[in-house]
């Protein structure tokens, strides 16, 4: 799949997207869909479409989805589902988040318009809906079934392409791309490194590349963490949801503590939508990857890019631009 600038992008609610290796992608719900995730909406699709996909003499069945990345799929798809808030995500509004951008990609909001904008990990669909605002083109690219909420937040608007895809093997052709916007999802690949390598091939030459990733932490804390996340990465989504919701008020009161002997602590203050959001994803994923920033940098210089600018760093969080040469 190639995107095209200044095209507008619709198609059927269900269709048949057709590949020059002789393969397919279905689209199911406006959605491309390029894992096969053995869900009821696929065995209904095969239905419908079984005697074309045979005419056509193409392959049956998508991509199946990779066992080491399956977890993440469940995972995902699970925690936005149980997004409530209507107000806030991770503290922020959708105008705060629109107003962020410029800020995070070094560009003038106004400059984007005929830029092609990747949201590779969208999740729940405000950032794809700001950027569906500022661009006539842009792209989300989620492996979870929150990709159908990224649709309903921006499905009034037809320059969003929406693919159900994975970030390690992102479905777009090399080069193509003006900015990429990857904030707080590479981190939970398998490796943040290669994932981070197969989104840089699609940049044009002087496109801007955002990444948001979890630095490196004392030896203790990530000892720690990582004994505990051996256990409840393990757990069915809906019963560690349970059991963060009954431990939510420790949570609360831990965070209290913090707060007073550190204003940048991350949850001091979420909402309470926000902070079971924030344990969740926290303590659900399989991976949760850690790196320094001159470790991602490098990343970044191997693959030919002229610089990066690290935007901001706490022990909690921080977030790079790099711009490819």
């Amino acid at each position: 799949m190639k995107p095209q600038a200044n095209v507008q992008l619709s198609y059927k609610r269900d269709g048949i997207l057709l590949c020059q290796c002789g393969h397919f992608y279905p689209i199911i719900g406006n959605i491309i869909r390029t894992v096969n995730i053995e869900a009821r909406p696929y065995k209904a699709y095969f239905l419908k479409f079984k005697d074309i996909l045979c005419k056509l003499g193409v392959n049956l069945q998508p991509p199946t989805l990779e066992a080491r990345v399956r977890h993440a799929h469940t995972s995902f798809s699970y925690e936005w589902k149980m997004l409530k808030s209507k107000s806030t995500v991770w503290g922020l509004t959708r105008e705060e988040m629109l107003n962020n951008l410029e800020k995070q990609l070094l560009v003038k909001n106004e400059h984007m318009r005929n830029m092609i904008i990747l949201d590779a990990g969208s999740g729940h669909g405000w950032t794809t809906s700001a950027f569906a605002k500022l661009s006539d083109n842009v792209i989300s690219l989620e492996i979870s079934e929150s990709i159908d909420l990224a649709y309903k937040e921006s499905s009034d608007k037809n320059n969003v392409l929406f693919i159900q895809g994975n970030v390690i093997t992102p479905p777009l052709v090399d080069e193509s791309i003006d900015i990429i916007y990857a904030a707080g999802v590479l981190h939970h690949s398998p490796n943040t490194k290669l994932s981070a390598q197969a989104l840089m091939h699609l940049l044009k030459k002087q496109g801007r590349f955002y990444l948001w990733l979890y630095p490196k932490r004392c030896f203790i804390y990530t000892m720690v963490l990582n004994f505990v996340r051996f256990f409840t990465s393990r757990i069915p989504p809906f019963i560690l949801w349970q059991v963060l919701k009954i431990s939510l008020p420790l949570f609360n009161l831990w965070s209290k503590v913090k707060s007073k002997h550190n204003s940048s602590c991350p949850y001091s203050y979420l909402s309470t939508d926000d902070r079971m959001i924030g344990l969740f994803d926290t303590y659900s994923p399989k991976y949760r990857h850690t790196h320094y920033p001159e470790e991602v940098e490098q990343w970044f210089k191997e693959q030919n890019f002229e610089r990066t600018n690290l935007l901001h760093f706490n022990k909690y969080n921080f977030d790079m631009l790099a711009i490819k040469s």
